[in-house]
């Protein structure tokens, strides 16, 4: 009796961890550098710490693949249903953004769009310090009961002039493993980058957590400088850690 009892409590003690875990994380569908339109969670803080190592795989043993690293620290912001606000900072030419974004369901569990404006402030190494917007509207179809995720989106660069366009997909194999790939046609608009950029990985969702583990031909960060393409097509290790808040109770 006694052993059967504990068995009990073991089990109520799981399931306490497990729906608290889902409490916690109240995760929606993100990618690497795309957009993903979602129903966000409101009343909740999202901290997100990124890196992009800068070393090719296929280059010499003898160099560190771990070594210079583009990284990227933001806090975003649910203010209330479908709008977020967030603030980031890249230590690739010591940018600063501001973003306001904002999403909402068009077909129930089907169809969500999206769209963003970002005021950024960067070092351009030539002129010294320039600022501009960067905007961009994105369209998500994800049928088979969310399992699928099709996003498309297309972004504009006021400091550089060209529109973007980017398309991705993200399948969820279970409920903490999603598998995302993404690819943006962006090469020629600056000098040396000469390949469209892309990026692949894997997502965990655990205890209020997610994880990306990314390979990529591109340290770029977020979708505005993936959007510049890249300067070769050797693959590049990267990750992401991002941890939600909940500021109230539903």
């Amino acid at each position: 009796m006694k052993k059967s009892t504990s068995v009990r409590d073991a089990v109520k003690i799981s399931a306490a961890l497990v729906l608290s875990c889902a409490a916690v994380s109240g995760y929606e569908p993100s990618l690497i550098n795309c957009v993903q339109p979602a129903d966000q969670m409101p009343s909740t803080i999202e901290a997100t710490i990124e890196h992009r190592f800068s070393q090719a795989l296929e280059d010499p043993i003898a160099t560190n693949i771990f070594g210079i690293a583009s990284v990227d620290l933001e806090v975003a912001a649910r203010v209330w249903k479908g709008l977020e606000l967030s603030t980031a900072y890249f230590t690739d030419n010591n940018e600063l953004d501001l973003t306001g974004r904002y999403s909402q369901p068009v077909v129930k569990d089907l169809l969500d769009v999206g769209a963003e404006l970002q005021f950024f402030n960067f070092d351009t190494h030539i002129i010294g310090r320039a600022s501009n917007d960067y905007y961009l509207a994105a369209a998500s179809l994800h049928p088979f009961s969310d399992r699928l995720y099709l996003t498309a989106q297309l972004g504009y660069d006021g400091f550089y002039l060209y529109v973007a366009p980017s398309g991705s997909i993200l399948v969820k194999c279970t409920s903490m493993f999603d598998l995302i790939g993404e690819y943006t046609l962006g090469h020629d608009r600056i000098e040396g980058m000469t390949e469209n950029a892309w990026s692949a990985g894997i997502k965990l969702n655990t205890w209020g957590h997610q994880f990306k583990f990314i390979i990529s031909n591109t340290t770029a960060i977020g979708s505005r400088n993936a959007a510049a393409g890249a300067n070769d097509n050797k693959i590049r290790l990267g990750f992401s850690i991002e941890r939600l808040f909940r500021l109230k109770e539903d």
